[in-house]
């Protein structure tokens, strides 16, 4: 029954984004020792959004101290769907993904599932253009939010993923092992 009430509430979601409404995104917000982030589940996945930014190595390091990833945006319809939530909620702010082309200029892959980028990309117009430069993948880059490539050591804010799509978040740690269902939290 739980199973059922999620696929419902996730194709509602899906719904919603792709005809353009600004849905009410089930969030919960959660306060530790580095500041606040937010935990959001869109379509099957659950993402953690800190408010605080680090630098590239900073923030992958991050997201797997708190047993994530950085996102790798592998599919159009998981772009759009962090697109929506992101010009909805957080419009304007730019956001590290694992994406980069460190150890072979030209060749982009998402360092958090080690495959290259493709066939899906979402790149702005004339990007990515940094050479050697620019070598960290930045999601929001513009209003659209596209992306672009940055340098790695800019402090921007990051999107960590749950690295297993079965397994849930604890709300009271970062540990892939409880249930977080739609945002609402496990009080056990």
């Amino acid at each position: 029954m739980a199973a059922a009430i999620f696929k419902c509430v996730s194709l509602f979601f899906l719904v919603t984004l792709a005809i353009g409404l600004s849905p009410n995104v089930p969030r919960i917000s959660i306060k530790d020792a580095r500041g606040a982030r937010e935990q959001v589940v869109l379509g099957n996945r659950t993402y953690e959004i800190p408010t605080y930014k680090l630098d590239w190595f900073s923030a992958n390091y991050a997201c797997k101290a708190m047993g994530l990833a950085l996102v790798s945006i592998e599919t159009k319809e998981e772009n759009d769907l962090l697109k929506g939530y992101i010009l909805t909620n957080h419009e304007g702010i730019p956001f590290w993904t694992s994406g980069n082309d460190m150890y072979v200029e030209g060749k982009w892959y998402w360092d958090s599932i080690g495959e290259a980028i493709g066939p899906f990309s979402d790149w702005h117009p004339n990007q990515p253009s940094g050479g050697t430069l620019q070598n960290c993948l930045q999601f929001a880059y513009a209003s659209g939010n596209f992306w672009n490539d940055q340098p790695c050591n800019t402090t921007i804010n990051f999107i960590c993923e749950q690295i297993c799509p079965s397994c849930k978040l604890a709300s009271n740690n970062t540990n892939p092992v409880k249930s977080l269902h739609v945002g609402i939290k496990n009080k056990n």
